[in-house]
């Protein structure tokens, strides 16, 4: 069975209260705002059902090198055609645009699931290591080690890592927020 809706405006096709669980792995970087999505997980979840998500992380130190250098954070696309503004030692192969209109960093993705009623249980940061050694391929040698060792090392810390995971647990009561902001 398969259910098209535009998940930033559509509501999903599932009553309130439905499911224990909601995940979202590698979406909610190809949206342009996450309001939508957030309120309908709350809504389909049962009361203590969790919302799971991973999600390339805007923050991470890899990024942060890139603005300090005046180039283009990766997970931050300004066309559809090919990711410009790179620097030159990224591969060719990995130039294509991924569809990533944004990422959150960790703070923001945190607080818009606070807003909407979840409270956050758990965060972790991860580094996935293939996708890494590829885009550090055309990289010289001694570098590519010590750029490989920097983010094993900062993946320690959710808010430098290349990606982020993140439980939030749906509140028993609904933040007066939701009734206020109900328009959103």
């Amino acid at each position: 069975m398969s259910i098209y809706c535009d998940l930033e405006r559509d509501r999903l096709p599932f009553p309130d209260n439905y499911f224990d669980l909601v995940t979202s792995f590698g979406v909610i970087e190809h949206l342009k705002y996450y309001d939508n999505i957030v309120k309908e997980a709350y809504r389909v979840l049962k009361k203590g059902g969790v919302f799971f998500i991973s999600t390339p992380n805007l923050g991470n130190m890899l990024n942060r090198v890139l603005l300090l250098m005046g180039y283009q954070p990766r997970d931050v696309e300004i066309s559809k055609v090919k990711a410009f503004g790179l620097p030159e030692v990224w591969p060719l192969n990995r130039r294509d645009a991924y569809g990533h209109i944004h990422a959150p960093t960790l703070r923001a993705l945190k607080e818009i699931l606070e807003y909407y009623g979840f409270a956050v249980t758990h965060v972790w940061g991860v580094t996935p290591k293939d996708e890494l050694k590829l885009q550090l391929a055309n990289t010289n040698v001694p570098l590519k080690y010590v750029l490989l060792f920097l983010n094993n090392i900062f993946s320690l810390r959710a808010s430098l890592s290349a990606r982020i995971f993140l439980l939030g647990l749906k509140r028993y009561e609904r933040p007066e927020t939701l009734n206020h902001y109900s328009h959103l």
